[in-house]
């Protein structure tokens, strides 16, 4: 592809907190596309005791890197630390990777500087946070088709600075072939091992379903996450006779040569996504999906029952369990592979993720910059922020070598300041992603 004529530069604005997920992995695939249409592509990555930006590029190499780190600890020292980085790199946007504070920072800047958050997840905190910065922003990029919707009804910001741009994974030219299914079916489950979103505590009602319908089956589960140690322990009070293999973290070059080419399918039991990115990966590989019915999925129209993935609801292991065990007719078997591969290779393939997010930073790039108002409000950072205002007092700990010690990456480097109650907000986004 012959790039454009004037390469516009873009600050992705990352964090590098272990474990870097599914978001570095994205950059990964993203940013080599956007060069190649063109871009001088900087990754921005914050600094500190909790955030290692030379062990972020040991897995995740990246030539062009701009460091930062906030000497104090504050909000206003973080704001301060992107500015920084944003005056060394002089980019024409700073697109926001949960970092919401180089926004405030794009949005101090002056000259003709456009700040873009992209949004990952379908929740009330990362939602909120369109709405609270709404007026410093001149856009958002959402991988997921219900997330702009969410977008526009709480944060009130036209159509036109709403956009939409999917995840984009590797798609063989051809679909892999693969031996006749036989034997006990090898599921997989792959990804951050939590609750809250990934519902893993469902995999143990899952196998205890398969076992009641005389299924044979083994599964393995590659990731790592804070319910690991519960779900182990769930795991380890069943009979499964060796059945289960717990991997841990596991190389995403691991995943794709060896764990994905391996399975009979991939389950997914997840509450919300905006992907999974792991779901493509699979349908590239030929490996069908099991998914759950998740939020997120309905706007998206991508997983059709029956046609290239077979669904459940949430939270329903005796369904799961049926669907799982519909997999043994292999003329199903094999047209589901056919029909993902398709799927993946006309809309989330690389080269269709890197257009769309082209397409997308250009089209906020060409929009006038949006009006400016009143800083973004935060809780005072201490009572020195509440005696003279947060820039003098953050002026006052610089000269002082005060610093904040947080307890965890998440006070280190906020990934939002939003919130919204949590029931209203998934009571509106499941009717959303049916509408």
């Amino acid at each position: 592809m012959k790039p454009q004529a004037t390469r516009e530069r873009v600050l992705f604005v990352a964090p590098s907190a272990y474990p870097l997920g599914g978001l570095a992995t994205w950059l990964d695939m993203l940013m080599p596309g956007l060069a190649e249409h063109g871009w001088d592509v900087v990754l921005g990555l914050t600094s500190g005791k909790f955030h290692d930006a030379d062990a972020y590029l040991a897995i995740h190499p990246w030539s062009n890197v701009a460091r930062i780190e906030s000497p104090t600890g504050s909000a206003e020292g973080r704001v301060r630390a992107a500015g920084d980085a944003i005056a060394r790199v002089a980019p024409g946007i700073v697109a926001s990777v949960n970092v919401p504070d180089c926004l405030e920072a794009a949005a101090r800047a002056g000259g003709d500087l456009r700040g873009v958050m992209t949004l990952h997840g379908i929740q009330e905190d990362l939602v909120a946070e369109t709405a609270r910065i709404a007026s410093r922003i001149d856009g958002v990029i959402c991988t997921n088709r219900l997330a702009c919707e969410l977008v526009k009804e709480s944060s009130g910001l036209p159509a036109e600075r709403v956009r939409y741009a999917p995840y984009g994974v590797t798609v063989p030219p051809t679909l892999p072939a693969r031996q006749a299914r036989s034997g006990a079916l090898r599921l997989l489950h792959a990804g951050r091992l939590e609750e809250e979103q990934k519902r893993v505590f469902d995999l143990p009602r899952i196998l205890e379903e398969l076992d009641r319908l005389e299924v044979d089956w083994s599964l393995r589960v590659a990731g790592a996450g804070p319910d690991e140690g519960e779900l182990r322990r769930r795991l380890a009070a069943m009979p499964l006779a060796g059945r289960v293999e717990l991997l841990g973290e596991v190389a995403r070059d691991l995943l794709l040569a060896e764990l994905l080419p391996d399975a009979d399918a991939l389950l997914v039991t997840s509450r919300w996504e905006t992907g999974p990115i792991v779901a493509w990966e699979a349908m590239a590989a030929g490996v069908p999906v099991v998914s759950s019915r998740y939020v997120g999925s309905g706007r998206e129209a991508s997983l059709r029952h029956e046609h290239n993935c077979l669904l459940f609801p949430v939270g329903d292991a005796a369904a799961a369990a049926r669907e799982i065990a519909r997999l043994r007719d292999d003329a199903l078997w094999r047209d589901l592979r056919r029909e993902a591969f398709s799927l993946v290779s006309e809309r989330y393939s690389r080269a269709a993720s890197a257009r769309a997010w082209d397409a997308a930073l250009r089209a906020i790039r060409e929009l006038p910059r949006a009006s400016r108002v009143t800083a973004a409000t935060r809780p005072p950072a201490g009572r020195l922020d509440r005696v003279i205002g947060p820039r003098a007092a953050e002026t006052a700990r610089a000269l002082l070598g005060r610093r904040f010690e947080h307890r965890e990456p998440g006070g280190e480097w906020p990934h939002s300041y939003g919130g919204e109650t949590a029931s209203q907000f998934w009571s509106r986004a499941a009717a959303a992603d049916i509408r």
